[in-house]
């Protein structure tokens, strides 16, 4: 008898991911692991972990790069806590990459950056990624996608060309299932051949487009047994931008929890882009309204609110010289020359504020 697997695909971290679904279904997996008795799992994530650079119009990608792994990080530490205090050990986290976790960024592949990220929080001997996992006592195969060459997500259900690419990975690998996502659709059908069957679940990703509502985990039950867990409730998208901004300050979240836990506090990162946020209102078209800016300070970086920035421009507006601004801004906010200057030239760069002349004495 194999140990039960906790199976969560397609989070998507980066882009819109449903947050608020996902805490639902890790908090109703917990409750049906319990009655069941329980207590101990691995916990398998399904690929698209990372939603990467924003590559399509449907794409929002609040954060970026390495930035996206950082913030998986402290999510899944996150789940791997939430699990544990009810009880219920994660003994391994298996992670099986998807189209969005093979891409690059600063070197490394998201899931190798990832990787580096959990050991950093203390996972070290714990986390194994792989681009398909089978638990052959269980005869259960794993990967991100059923066709890794399908034109994309969003099939409804589980279509006649995948089963047949299912119906032989199930004779190949000589398995009863084969457990995928990519589709971000909940599917279940027998195999074209003999028993075994194929098994899709829905992602995390919110899809303002598309409306797709779609979303769950998957228990294999002593490794073998399905049972799906879908949410109670599902959100509902009133205001697109209310809803980006609460993602985003969930996807901080988990980035400053990466930070507190990581070996590696003031982790360095060669990021292209500093500032993560949101545009302005279509009426002040061109012009940028920023939540957070991610400062590079020497060899380290440092996540700073944008309304702290606005306060910093605030300041900086109200002195004839950049000399006598930063006195103040030190003063007003308690932190030294270096910090300030660095706030000075983040708000300069947003255009919150424009440069201005040095006083003569700093210039001698």
């Amino acid at each position: 008898m194999s140990r039960t697997k906790l199976i969560i695909p397609d989070l998507h971290v980066g882009n819109l991911t449903d947050f608020w679904a996902l805490e639902y279904v890790i908090y109703k997996a917990a409750e049906i692991l319990l009655r069941l008795g329980v207590k101990e799992v691995d916990l398998v994530l399904l690929g698209d972990i990372h939603d990467f650079q924003g590559l399509y119009p449907t794409q929002v990608t609040l954060i970026r790069g390495a930035w996206q792994s950082y913030a998986a990080a402290g999510l899944i530490d996150w789940i791997v806590e939430t699990l544990e205090s009810k009880g219920i050990k994660v003994v391994d986290i298996i992670m099986v990459e998807g189209n969005h976790d093979k891409r690059v960024a600063e070197g490394m592949s998201l899931s190798e950056s990832l990787l580096h990220g959990l050991n950093d929080m203390g996972y070290e001997g714990r986390v194994f990624v792989a681009t398909h996992y089978i638990d052959e006592e269980s005869g259960v195969l794993y990967r991100h996608a059923l066709l890794m060459r399908s034109s994309g997500s969003y099939i409804y259900g589980i279509s006649p060309r995948m089963l047949r690419e299912a119906s032989k990975l199930i004779s190949k690998f000589g398995v009863k299932y084969v457990v995928a996502g990519h589709v971000h659709k909940f599917g279940y059908a027998k195999s074209l051949h003999g028993e075994g069957f194929a098994i899709t679940i829905p992602g995390f990703q919110i899809d303002l487009t598309r409306g797709e509502n779609d979303r769950g985990a998957l228990i294999m039950l002593d490794g073998n047994i399905p049972v799906f867990v879908e949410p109670d409730r599902t959100i509902k998208v009133v205001d697109e931008d209310a809803l980006t901004l609460e993602v985003l300050n969930k996807l901080m979240e988990f980035i400053k929890r990466y930070r507190a836990k990581s070996s590696v506090p003031r982790h360095s990162c060669a990021i292209k882009e500093l500032f993560v946020g949101l545009p302005r209102a279509k009426k002040d078209k061109g012009k940028i309204w920023w939540k957070y800016a991610i400062l590079r300070m020497g060899n380290r970086t440092k996540v700073v609110n944008g309304e702290l920035l606005k306060r910093v421009a605030e300041i900086y507006n109200a002195f004839d010289t950049t000399e006598e601004a930063i006195e103040h801004i030190m003063k007003v906010l308690k932190v030294n020359l270096s910090t300030a200057r660095n706030y000075v030239w983040i708000a300069i760069k947003l255009g919150l504020c424009k440069a201005k002349r040095m006083s003569r004495a700093a210039g001698e």
